[in-house]
């Protein structure tokens, strides 16, 4: 009887997807698209680890103006449906940051579907401002990578 068992056991963990690690590519703001135009495109790395549905990990947003290179890191929080192969990831605290007082750094909410082809892997999907934030926040599409 063990070795059943071990077969589901195996297929259900060792084939599933699994988004530990880190995940690097960038959001793009589609608020402020006009026209052709498609916004703001930041640069955005996550780290990733994952115990049962629960994730934790951190977040890097980056993006350049007049020539000078802005960071934010933020602690992040969610849940992965691995069913639905979908990610929903909170920022949830603001670790670091070097981006000027006049320039608003909200918090995100990135809702990523998992991909997998013979290209790699993928999380790509939206992203809203997180709750009970002052000022435009915008919205846009995450793409992410490993």
């Amino acid at each position: 009887m063990f070795f059943p068992i071990f077969l589901v056991f195996l297929f259900d963990n060792g084939f599933s997807q699994n988004l530990k690690g880190q995940w690097k590519g960038e959001f793009y703001d589609k608020s402020t698209s006009i026209g052709s135009y498609s916004g703001d495109k930041c640069e955005y790395v996550l780290e990733l680890d994952l115990n049962n549905n629960k994730i934790i990990g951190t977040s890097y947003t980056y993006f350049v103006e007049n020539g000078k290179r802005y960071y934010t890191i933020c602690k992040v929080e969610g849940t992965f449906d691995t069913k639905r192969k979908y990610a929903e990831i909170t920022e949830i605290e603001r670790t670091k940051t070097n981006i000027p007082s006049n320039v608003n750094n909200c918090f995100q909410i990135h809702k990523l579907t998992y991909f997998k082809n013979d290209k790699g892997e993928t999380l790509e999907g939206n992203w809203i401002p997180a709750p009970k934030q002052s000022g435009n926040c915008g919205y846009g599409t995450t793409t992410l990578s490993r």
